[in-house]
Order: structure tokens, then C-alpha cells, then sequence
């Protein structure tokens, strides 16, 4: 079964006055894959990476996260949290796992 597209969507976070190319920003992306432990099952997996605002690409990982297929859920949790807390929501995601 082919990997899945959900969710994907550059997040700034609410609290900046100004956007700008050298703003905080982060792309976060989340789609269904096929399972490599249970054949023709699926999850969802979903990436975080810094936005490069000027250049329109993706940068370093900052984090990594999978649920149960079609996990849209998880995907908004983590929009909201950067457009809330920005970079500080996931360092205290990381310092909880």
C-alpha cells in the first residue's frame, strides 16, 4: 500500500509582531505509512522541520512522532503548540518523553 499524504502546513507562531524572512517558522507534515512490522497495516507519521521562509524549503528535523493511522489529530495538536509556544513546545514535548 502506498504511503498516504493527511496534513502539511508552514506554522509561525501567533505571538511575533512581524513576518519576516527571518521569522521563527516550521513546516510540519503528516501522512499515513505502510507498516515495515505488520503487513498491510498502516500508521501515521508526523515530521517537524524549521521553515526556511526565504528559500521556501525545509530545514533540520526538530521532531518526530507516529500514531495510529489517520492520526490528523496529532498533526493539529502540534500546530497549535508551536503557534502558542513556538520552539518552546517541543523542547518541553522532548523533556516529557
Amino acid at each position: 500500500m502506498p504511503t498516504q499524504f493527511l496534513a502539511a502546513q508552514v506554522v509561525v507562531p501567533n505571538w511575533l509582531d512581524s513576518y519576516d524572512e527571518d521569522v521563527e517558522a516550521y513546516y510540519v507534515s503528516t501522512i499515513n505509512r505502510e507498516s515495515d512490522i505488520l503487513p498491510d497495516d498502516m500508521y501515521s507519521e508526523t515530521i517537524i522541520w524549521r521553515w526556511d521562509i526565504r528559500n521556501q524549503k525545509k530545514g533540520e528535523i526538530v521532531y518526530m512522532t507516529s500514531h495510529g493511522r489517520d492520526s490528523v489529530w496529532r498533526h493539529q495538536q502540534l500546530v497549535t503548540g508551536l503557534e502558542m509556544s513556538g520552539m518552546k513546545y517541543i523542547e518541553d514535548i522532548n523533556n516529557q518523553e
